[in-house]
């Protein structure tokens, strides 16, 4: 653990998964319907791309390494953090 009166600044890189629930999205997680990037975030998989939108077509899992995009200004990740 790095001491906080040390002068010096360190950092320790970690991933989150962007489907944990310490990551909260605003305004919403997905717009649940074709993939709208301006509307809200959007998950989209590494090998597959966009999941399809309900109804319309048949259900596609996601394929690869998933990411939440969005091209909606404000729009904004949260984590949730517990510790010191």
């Amino acid at each position: 653990m790095a001491d906080p009166s040390s002068s010096s600044s360190s950092s320790i890189p970690f991933t989150i998964d962007d489907t944990s629930p310490t990551l909260s999205y605003t305004p919403f997680r997905d717009t649940l319907s074709v993939p709208n990037l301006p509307l809200g975030w959007n998950p989209y998989y590494e090998l597959s791309g966009f999941a399809n939108a309900p109804g319309s077509g048949p259900a596609q899992q996601g394929s690869g390494t998933s990411y939440h995009i969005t091209a909606m200004d404000g729009a904004k990740v949260g984590v949730q953090w517990f510790g010191r």
